[in-house]
């Protein structure tokens, strides 16, 4: 079991089985992510984090231009070094996997 991508949070009524973020970020992106802004459903946890510093990582080294979360992201200190602007309904201490 691979938590970072069997515990992604999925929508029921898309066939996201067994997909990972790389793999759902890259098919949101196509092959031209740079200023482009990712978009994260909280699908009914807006409590519970949905990401933090090193999964979002992969915005910045690709130039996107911001991250719009209806939940909460975590590792703030590390997000605010990013080159996207972040967006969320607060920090979360703790991973959300196992919640959502």
């Amino acid at each position: 079991m691979n938590p970072a991508r069997d515990n992604l949070p999925a929508r029921d009524d898309l066939p996201q089985a067994g997909l990972g973020f790389a793999s759902l970020f890259y098919t949101a992106v196509a092959d031209r992510p740079a200023g482009k802004v990712l978009v994260l459903s909280a699908g009914g946890y807006p409590d519970a984090s949905h990401g933090g510093g090193t999964k979002l990582s992969r915005l910045d080294h690709h130039g996107v231009a911001g991250v719009l979360a209806d939940g909460r992201l975590r590792d703030f200190d590390q997000l605010r070094e990013y080159r996207f602007a972040t967006w969320c309904r607060g920090e979360a201490t703790r991973w959300g996997g196992d919640t959502v």
